[in-house]
């Protein structure tokens, strides 16, 4: 998977930017890299270059280049999510040390999906393939 898709909007984002890619699929021509700049970040294009590669699919024809995307699409849909709810709006730095560690105990990738509660007061309340844990400053309290 892309190494940038660590929430549920990351995905939104993403899927976005395939629908586009597979809408220009035909205009491509042999300028692959020009197409590729104009939808993806150079993070994002260096990311899909690389899950092409995993694939053992080149970027040279429209049909590989459909192949990756519906690849993509369904490792996407087949990646666990995580409920996170915080009292705050994590930084991008935040969330990405809370994929981190997710993924380390969890052995794969997972993408989170965040909720702000200010009643909470800190910590967190996890949700995750039906397992909930309450590390919230607020059930400390009682």
């Amino acid at each position: 998977m892309l190494p940038n898709i660590l929430t549920t909007e990351d995905t939104v984002r993403i899927k976005n930017k395939l629908s586009a890619l597979n809408r220009s699929i035909f205009d491509i021509g042999n300028d692959v890299d020009k197409t590729l700049d104009s939808i993806f970040s150079h993070e994002e294009k260096a990311g899909f270059k690389d899950f092409f590669s995993e694939q053992n699919l080149k970027i040279t024809s429209t049909e590989n280049i459909k192949l990756g995307i519906a690849k993509l699409l369904e490792e996407i849909e087949n990646t666990p999510t995580a409920v996170l709810t915080l009292a705050y709006v994590p930084s991008t730095h935040s969330v990405r040390r809370i994929s981190s560690f997710i993924a380390e105990r969890t052995n794969q990738p997972t993408i989170l999906e965040i909720n702000t509660n200010p009643k909470i007061l800190g910590g967190a309340l996890i949700e995750y393939q039906g397992k909930f844990a309450d590390y919230s400053l607020s059930a400390a309290k009682k």
